[in-house]
């Protein structure tokens, strides 16, 4: 993600989800935690979501909370982000 694409999905009021299934390599972590410095700076919404296929991958509310903290988001921030994911 740039800021080119956070801008624009800020003025389309698009809503960009991220899920933890991906988040498998130090790599990957760091980009999503550009993407969120990103969509912080821009306004863009976030959702955070587990991606489970079955229910043994299913996390709980305070497992995506904890790791949204660790991504660099206020606590804010990680409410909104949950509480969309529910309104979707």
């Amino acid at each position: 993600m740039n800021h080119t694409l956070a801008r624009a999905c800020a003025d389309a009021g698009i809503t960009l989800g991220f899920s933890l299934q991906f988040l498998q390599t130090p790599a990957q972590i760091g980009r999503v935690m550009h993407a969120l410095r990103l969509c912080r700076k821009y306004g863009v919404r976030v959702v955070f979501c587990t991606g489970a296929l079955a229910s043994g991958e299913m996390r709980s509310v305070s497992d995506l909370a904890s790791f949204g903290r660790i991504l660099g988001l206020s606590g804010g921030e990680v409410f909104a982000a949950l509480s969309a994911a529910q309104s979707l």
